[in-house]
């Protein structure tokens, strides 16, 4: 609001309008005459110019833009230093003994949005036209979010333990590094899976409501049967009825949530009270990172070659690193693993996110291994094998193998035949 006493200064007020998420300022100015107003009105239009893409301003300026003047220069310069245009108007003041003027002034920050303007006389009460405008907010229809999503709770057993046994699980074993393995590994995973839970695209339609239980879902049942009762017969019985099966709904439904939240954040630590909150819409959405389409040997590649160290640097500190003294290594073997090692070591990751081999948490405890013949070393290979992938596939959850000695005779060269069961 601009400042009093009255008529010492230009007079003007801003609102900030919502539309369905989008801002708008409309803005009603008085300026007095013979008075220099433009000083304080560009300090209250500087901010709100940039903080703001869609502005109506209306009112009258007292500054005549029919006549090149000073002032009416200046204050057209303000305007479109500001990005903002005055829509054409004809005179707005009718004078008795002199020409008429153009004092009423619509400005906008987007000619295009206004649909009408224009000025009606108003005789009765002022030599003033009435000036207006018509302005257009379009707000575009929210987009769904679409995922991608498996359904794991119609995955039959029996049929996937079918399908399993007749992949070719031996060139896990056979392939060289452990990338390959993990590639073929997760190429069998996949296969059964796309079988069995294929991926399929859905419609966020609204958020997701943990909260709503089957006692909920009982209590929104009653709620809209007495509400389709009163709709039948409009009387005041099923009305009562109606009002008391809402009121019943929406005290069970606060109930839930508030039990939902308290549950969640009672006994947890910060981090996992934030990663709640954003369940729940609180606070910023997380950035999407793209991966790059570099390896970690292009970037060792740059960043061992991107400078030139000096020659007299390079020569002290080779001198320095080959004068520490050296730490004895300690020895570094595999361990023998069990499958309920895996499973607990899988099942210890708590991020439900799905990595860049396609597969998340949820997908992984659910395939198991076993070994046919009772070769000891084959057995104890293809565990160690299996903590290997553990290990790959599981990085997030910060795995790391153990240390220890294998036992006598075990050796890590040949391959089971392995027969995978569910």
């Amino acid at each position: 609001m601009s400042p009093s006493p009255y008529s010492a200064t230009g007079e003007f007020i801003f609102i900030e309008v919502n539309v369905k998420g989008i801002k708008a300022v409309l803005g009603v100015v008085y300026c007095p005459p013979g008075v220099d107003y433009l000083p304080k009105l560009e300090s209250a239009l500087e901010p709100i110019s940039a903080d703001y893409i869609h502005h109506l301003i209306m009112g009258d300026f007292n500054t005549n833009l029919l006549v090149n003047s000073s002032s009416s220069t200046k204050l057209t310069s303000l305007v479109t230093s500001l990005n903002l245009s005055i829509l054409p108007l004809q005179a707005t003041h009718h004078n008795i003994d002199s020409p008429d003027t153009l004092l009423d002034l619509v400005i906008t920050s987007a000619p295009d949005s206004i649909i009408a303007h224009g000025q009606c006389p108003a005789p009765g009460f002022s030599r003033h036209d009435l000036v207006y405008a018509s302005y257009r907010l379009h707000t575009s229809k929210q987009k769904l979010e679409t995922v991608l999503m498996r359904s794991m709770s119609k995955v039959d057993a029996d049929a996937i333990r079918r399908d399993a046994a007749s992949l070719d699980w031996d060139q896990v074993v056979s392939a060289t590094t452990i990338d390959d393995k993990v590639a073929v590994f997760n190429s069998n995973l996949l296969t059964l899976y796309d079988v069995h839970a294929p991926l399929r695209l859905v419609k966020l339609k609204r958020p997701p409501a943990p909260w709503i239980s089957k006692g909920v879902r009982m209590a929104m049942t009653r709620r809209d049967r007495a509400f389709h009762n009163y709709k039948r017969d409009r009387s005041d019985i099923n009305w009562c009825k109606y009002k008391a099966a809402r009121n019943r709904c929406n005290q069970v439904v606060r109930s839930a949530k508030r039990r939902h939240i308290h549950d969640n954040i009672i006994d947890a630590s910060s981090a996992d009270v934030w990663k709640f909150l954003k369940t729940l819409g609180i606070g910023k959405n997380p950035t999407k990172l793209t991966h790059s389409s570099f390896s970690g040997d292009d970037l060792n590649t740059h960043f061992s070659s991107a400078s030139v160290l000096d020659p007299l640097i390079r020569s002290q500190t080779i001198s320095e690193v080959t004068s520490t003294a050296l730490l004895v290594p300690e020895v570094f073997v595999f361990s023998a693993v069990s499958d309920d090692g895996v499973r607990k070591i899988i099942h210890s990751i708590k991020s439900k996110a799905v990595g860049v081999d396609d597969i998340s948490r949820l997908t992984k405890p659910r395939l198991r291994f076993a070994t046919n013949g009772n070769n000891r070393r084959r057995y104890e290979k293809f565990h160690t094998l299996q903590h290997h992938i553990s290990n790959k596939i599981s990085n997030d959850a910060g795995i790391i193998l153990r240390e220890a000695n294998l036992p006598p005779g075990v050796r890590c060269e040949e391959g089971p035949h392995l027969i995978p069961v569910c």
